[in-house]
């Protein structure tokens, strides 16, 4: 009798449930760095923020109208909203202060930024002094 070479049914299910499961642990890992990912570029955006209220006030003397149509701060916010965060519920422009709030990509987290220069997960935006800090 000859001797057929090749795999057994049972040797090619195993082979085929240990890739399946190799797949999904990468899998759910990506997601979670793909959502980090995000998360930290709309950190960085935020920072622009920052660089463009320094740039308006130097410029206009005050906040006010700092993220009005057409300004820096605008196209930052584009980014932010492409990166799949979006505009929290404060934002604070005034003469000699401002103070903004962004969800991050998880639709939870509030990542702050105020004329102070901070840049945190405070949520004090809506108190009054209008600061990430509340002081």
């Amino acid at each position: 009798m000859e001797k057929q070479k090749g795999f057994t049914i049972i040797e090619l299910i195993v082979v085929i449930a240990i890739i399946a499961i190799l797949s999904g642990i990468v899998l759910a890992n990506s997601t979670k760095y793909i959502g980090e990912g995000k998360d930290s570029a709309i950190k960085g955006q935020t920072s622009q923020i920052r660089t463009a209220g320094t740039d308006f006030f130097s410029a206009h003397g005050t906040y006010s109208g700092m993220c009005d149509s057409g300004t820096e701060c605008v196209k930052v916010e584009n980014n932010i909203s492409k990166l799949g965060g979006r505009l929290g519920d404060n934002r604070y422009f005034e003469s000699t202060y401002y103070c903004v709030d962004y969800y991050l990509s998880d639709g939870a987290t509030l990542w702050c930024v105020d004329n102070t220069g901070y840049a945190g997960p405070q949520d004090n935006c809506g108190t009054d002094p209008y600061s990430c800090t509340g002081s």
